[in-house]
């Protein structure tokens, strides 16, 4: 996902900018709606990535899904407004998103 800025796409990007038919690696419990959507990654390559924020994935056994964006933000609307940039993740804390770097992009530094 590229804000289209011209700047290599490391600006923040608006989610409810971006086109619907974005592809989003989701884990299984937001794919399958057992949890709600706790975390909202955008890695350092650009992709994204939404997922109940729980610790108990194995992704070699259950590996991520593809959805569209739109789907996502049909889900939950507070995902509409945020905005992040590249190597940063959003976490749900009680009503509020908690944006920060993500550990990848703080062992790339």
């Amino acid at each position: 996902v590229s804000c289209g800025c011209g700047n290599g796409g490391d600006c923040g990007v608006r989610l409810g900018d971006v086109p619907g038919n974005t592809a989003v690696f989701i884990c299984q419990h937001i794919f399958e709606k057992s949890r709600p959507i706790k975390l909202v990654m955008r890695d350092s390559d650009g992709d994204l990535i939404v997922a109940c924020g729980d610790a108990d994935h194995n992704w070699e056994v259950t590996p991520p899904r593809v959805v569209g964006l739109g789907h996502m933000l049909e889900r939950d609307l507070r995902l509409h407004h945020l905005n992040l940039e590249l190597g940063v993740e959003a976490n749900l804390i009680g009503e509020d998103w908690i944006v920060s770097k993500t550990p990848e992009s703080e062992t790339n530094e």
